[in-house]
């Protein structure tokens, strides 16, 4: 399952965007796709039609762009974790309300080239292939992956 966490500019003057970032990582989330971008107007106008402070409403539409952190995240706790970060940075964040229109969010705001699948591995390092199977180096000092990699180019010569 895949969601949308937009950070929102609140969320970054108030020095909470790697926190959200842990929070999605202390759940064991994958970020799929993170990006900066400026929502123009046209996001603005939608948020303008919900607000009743009219006051509000005025600085929205004067707003042109503002600058947002987009995470596209995937997960089995996706709608879990995405609704306890709501609770608990509330206006900081848009999160995407369903899997249907976290498809369609995802999709609007980042390309087939900006979205990544891998497999999640904690404590570990992949380093060569091998047989077009992946070489586990578990635990080693930059210096051993390396001295293993020189070795390696000379068993090929």
């Amino acid at each position: 399952m895949k969601s949308l966490i937009i950070a929102r500019p609140a969320a970054l003057n108030l020095g909470q965007l790697w926190k959200i970032v842990k929070e999605i990582e202390d759940n064991k989330l994958k970020i799929i796709g993170l990006k900066e971008a400026l929502l123009d107007i046209h996001f603005l106008a939608k948020r303008a039609k919900n607000e009743k402070d009219t006051e509000k409403i005025e600085k929205i539409n004067e707003g042109e762009k503002v600058p947002c952190i987009l995470i596209a995240v995937e997960g089995d706790k996706t709608e879990i974790v995405s609704k306890e970060i709501m609770e608990k940075y509330g206006g900081l964040v848009h999160i995407s309300q369903n899997a249907e229109i976290a498809k369609y969010e995802i999709s609007r705001f980042f390309g087939q080239d900006e979205l990544f699948s891998y497999n999640s591995v904690e404590n570990e390092v992949f380093f060569g292939k091998e047989n077009g199977r992946w070489k586990k180096i578990v635990n080693l000092s930059v210096e051993e992956v390396e001295n293993e990699r020189k070795k390696e180019l000379l068993k090929k010569c």
